[in-house]
């Protein structure tokens, strides 16, 4: 429906904007196309690296990664059309999307993550205009240069804290939280992948599923609220609420998150959502049996209106005072930093 749109960047943005997702993607879509058609090889990438970002909200990082590795120029899957014509993405574009392809690899990497994350991030260090230090000598392991440009210079702000939380996750350190908290506190840079303002909710989603994963649920509705708070249409964060409150034992709270993540999503991303909502259902299926029947019949209308609309009762309001609450609350600083 965007194939004949002058600019379909910008009618992707402002279907985001409104939660219609999957427009957002045909748009995308329409824009990765155009640009190739024109030549234009810096909006060319900047498309794919954008649709790989909204892939990765979606909880999709098979296709994330597919676009990541368009957006970066690595890989098989490199764009042809423009590695043909010698086309390099633009420095910053390129930085982003390594960054977010490490990330995806800590599901998606074929065999040994810890080093298909690690080549990643070599990559995404070594990239020009990121920052980096340089060794002289190379010498020091791809985690002693992060941990050392993270401490000699303000300017490696919220990306080298993630890389650093990725190190961690993959050894299994506490020191993960303290990395993906720092990175919400660092610095705003538009040019980085999560120094941007816009990126702020993705940051507390992280911080979140690390939380979560070390059995913190309350601590993580915390975090998952806070990106809420800032951007309600946000697949990821209300699927990984839903997955918090069930263990909080809030299995109506749980099945309205995940509906909501269900209103937002493309029916073709949504199985493995209804299928969590249908066992949380059957666990605790009511007392007149309706919800149970609501799911049974996939009737996104008839759940919202038994569930509502999913979102936190009372949302924090996205301001820096709410999100230092936030992180006192949850314990920043956290101990074994």
């Amino acid at each position: 429906p965007f194939k004949s749109s002058e600019h379909p960047e910008k009618e992707a943005e402002e279907h985001l904007a409104r939660g219609r997702l999957e427009e957002t993607i045909w748009a995308l879509e329409a824009a990765v196309q155009r640009s190739s058609r024109d030549r234009d090889w810096p909006s060319h990438f900047a498309a794919w690296l954008a649709l790989g970002r909204l892939y990765t909200d979606l909880n999709a990082d098979t296709l994330a990664l597919r676009c990541l590795n368009k957006a970066a120029a690595v890989g098989d899957a490199a764009d042809d059309a423009a590695v043909a014509v010698g086309a390099q993405p633009p420095a910053p574009v390129r930085r982003n999307a390594l960054l977010l392809r490490a990330i995806c690899l800590l599901n998606e990497a074929e065999s040994d993550t810890l080093a298909e994350v690690s080549a990643c991030l070599e990559l995404w260090l070594a990239a020009p205009g990121g920052g980096a230090p340089v060794a002289p000598d190379g010498s020091g392991s791809l985690e002693e240069r992060i941990a050392s440009w993270r401490v000699g210079s303000p300017a490696a702000g919220a990306d080298a804290a993630v890389a650093h939380g990725l190190l961690h996750l993959l050894n299994q350190r506490e020191e993960a939280l303290q990395a993906f908290a720092d990175a919400l506190v660092a610095p705003a840079d538009t040019t980085s992948a999560f120094g941007a303002p816009a990126r702020m909710a993705t940051k507390w989603n992280m911080l979140g599923a690390v939380l979560a994963n070390r059995g913190r649920h309350a601590h993580a509705l915390v975090a998952y609220e806070q990106a809420l708070a800032l951007q309600p249409h946000y697949p990821r964060a209300l699927t990984n609420r839903g997955i918090a409150l069930r263990e909080s034992t809030d299995p109506a709270a749980a099945a309205a998150s995940y509906a909501a993540a269900l209103q937002l999503i493309p029916a073709w991303a949504s199985p493995v959502i209804w299928t969590m909502l249908k066992q949380v259902v059957q666990e605790h299926p009511g007392s007149d049996g309706s919800l149970a029947e609501a799911v049974s019949q996939k009737s996104l209308a008839r759940l919202r209106e038994l569930l509502g609309p999913g979102l936190p009762k009372h949302p924090p309001d996205g301001t820096a005072a709410a999100a230092a609450t936030a992180l006192r609350e949850i314990g920043r600083p956290f101990a074994g930093r």
